[in-house]
């Protein structure tokens, strides 16, 4: 019963790491997304 708890745990763990990367990877992108969206707009404007 106990090592079904520590597998258990051990994957959620490795679950837990792999969502944390893909939220920093996310932000990054929106970031990005946000920054190239925002010169566009600018350069847009002034033409």
């Amino acid at each position: 019963m106990l090592e079904f708890f520590k597998k258990g745990w051990e994957i959620t763990a490795q679950n837990y790491n792999f969502m944390l990367k893909y939220w920093y990877v996310w932000q990054i992108m929106i970031v990005i997304f946000a920054a190239v969206a925002w010169i566009y707009y600018k350069f847009k404007n002034q033409i």
